[in-house]
């Protein structure tokens, strides 16, 4: 379609050799070649690629840097950091905390940073170089015979909310795959908002994460299923939304009609991924995965 229009699209990589032997060189990108390195990586969207092994990392620049740390020079080097997918969401939720306080104390852009949040940047700075150890597999499949299960966390805390969805994966053999699709945080509002309020905000975060997840796959879900670590929101999505005030009954009558009853349930505040994007600290991704797998998708 793009071709007819005179749109030719270059600078094609794959991980397979038969798909770019049909691909004339000069329509390739440079750095690929038939014979695929330990090495060789493409980078796309900020986001690196390693078709070796069909994954996919970071390369973030270090956040340390000579001179006075200002409001400018914090957004700065924050926009460096391009994660359209949520997969750094434990860091990237900690820039917006850490801006969401300077917006608060109203400093002007070239004025230096008070010295609680110049302490709390760099220890942000050193957590940030264990980025380089995430590896996300592209591929979310075990085979072409698949049971493909969707499973959505929410959660919330006094400085912000987030909801992450992982797919399992079951083939014809039932070996499993699992891993993390997308993942999306917000920052607590300004206005001070309870607990429960924060809770029902991500669950609403949630599915509306979920819907377009669906979409975007355009494949067949065997099922999706909803967790939250609260119970007051479980009971709210539970009841009719009008016995509520204005802002839980617009939220619960969204949900339900993005949702069922049946498809939510509870999860233990440690066993829920979401916590981590909310407290905006750095875990291991591989070990957390382990701990969800136990309870959650065998």
């Amino acid at each position: 379609m793009l071709s007819s229009a005179g749109l030719v699209l270059r600078k094609w990589a794959s991980n397979c050799n038969e798909l770019l032997s049909s691909i004339d060189s000069d329509m390739r990108l440079s750095t690929t070649s038939l014979n695929i390195g330990n090495y060789d990586t493409v980078k796309t969207l900020g986001i690196l690629w390693h078709p070796a092994s069909d994954v996919f990392y970071f390369k973030i620049t270090p956040l340390s840097f000579e001179g006075t740390l200002t409001k400018r020079t914090l957004l700065s080097t924050i926009a460096k950091t391009f994660d359209p997918l949520g997969w750094l969401s434990p860091i990237t939720i900690q820039y917006k905390t850490i801006m969401q306080k300077l917006w608060k104390q109203q400093l002007q852009w070239d004025e230096r940073v008070p010295t609680d949040i110049k302490l709390e940047w760099e220890q942000l700075a050193n957590d940030v170089q264990l980025v380089k150890d995430i590896k996300i597999p592209r591929f979310l499949f075990v085979d072409s015979d698949n049971q493909f299960h969707l499973f959505g966390f929410s959660d919330a805390s006094e400085k912000a909310y987030a909801a992450a969805i992982y797919c399992r994966s079951v083939s014809g053999t039932r070996k499993i795959n699992v891993q993390l699709i997308i993942a999306e945080t917000r920052v607590a509002t300004l206005k001070p908002v309870s607990l429960p309020r924060l809770e029902l905000c991500g669950v609403l975060l949630l599915v509306k994460l979920m819907d377009f997840t669906c979409k975007a796959l355009n494949y067949p879900i065997s099922q999706a299923q909803f967790y939250t670590d609260s119970t007051i929101v479980l009971s709210w999505i539970g009841s009719l939304a009008s016995r509520w005030k204005t802002f839980v009954a617009n939220r619960v009558a969204k949900l339900q009609t993005l949702s069922s009853a049946t498809q939510w349930h509870h999860i233990s505040g440690s066993a829920n991924p979401a916590d981590l994007a909310t407290r905006g600290v750095y875990f291991n991704f591989t070990h957390f995965n382990m701990v969800v797998w136990s309870q959650i998708f065998t």
